[in-house]
Formats: C-alpha cells, sequence, structure tokens
C-alpha cells in the first residue's frame, strides 16, 4: 500500500467527531444523578471499607465486604438451558442488588449519626 493509498483509506473513514458530540449531547441531556450522603470511603488493612464523618467528628462505619458475602449465600436463577449470557445477567442481578443492600447499610448508618450528633439528616 502506498502512502497515497493509505491517505485516501485514512480520509473515507467516518470522522469520529460526530459521534463523540452524539454522546457528548446525551450526557448533557441525562438528570442530574440524585444527592448522596455516602462519602468517599477510606481502604483500610484487612479489607475493611471505613466511612469517615463528613464533619469530621471522628465517628466513623466500618464496613466489611467479605463478612455480608459469608452470612448469606446466593441463589442465583437460571433457566434449564443458560446461555453465557443468561448467567452474565443472573450473576449481574445478585451483584446489584447486593451492592444496593450495602449502599443502605451504610447510607442510613450515616444518616442516623448525622441525627443523632449533629441534628441534621445529612
Amino acid at each position: 500500500m502506498t502512502d497515497d493509498e493509505l491517505t485516501s483509506l485514512v480520509r473515507s473513514l467516518p470522522s469520529p467527531d460526530a459521534d463523540l458530540l452524539a454522546a457528548r449531547r446525551a450526557a448533557e441531556e441525562q438528570p442530574a444523578p440524585e444527592p448522596d450522603v455516602v462519602p468517599m470511603p477510606e481502604f483500610v488493612p484487612g479489607g475493611i471499607v471505613r466511612f469517615h464523618c463528613a464533619h469530621g467528628c471522628g465517628w466513623h462505619h466500618d464496613e466489611n465486604p467479605g463478612l455480608d458475602d459469608a452470612a448469606e449465600p446466593y441463589a442465583v436463577r437460571l433457566p434449564a438451558d443458560p446461555t453465557s449470557a443468561d448467567i452474565s445477567a443472573a450473576l449481574t442481578e445478585v451483584a446489584d442488588s447486593r451492592a444496593q443492600a450495602v449502599r443502605t447499610r451504610v447510607e442510613d448508618t450515616i444518616v442516623e449519626h448525622y441525627r443523632e450528633k449533629h441534628g441534621t439528616a445529612a
């Protein structure tokens, strides 16, 4: 392939600019994310995830993600002859459910602390 042929080929390719601009416009049209009371965690040795009070009072809440997994076995529902897409969807559903449970537990704990110690909900 000569330089001229390569240049011609590159010029014939679609420009990614239109796709990027469309993606940016779509992102701008998305609703704002929900307000979040969960601060960025600290990852301490031993696998503990620590959430500090945003007011700096010294309080913190520790989560042990591995401990939660040991408490309840995974319940994955699959069809009789599952495809890889079925397995992926089932595992994603379980993971999303467990992540939401952890998030709810952490949010509830932080909101309770704010109410008790700081007199606010968040």
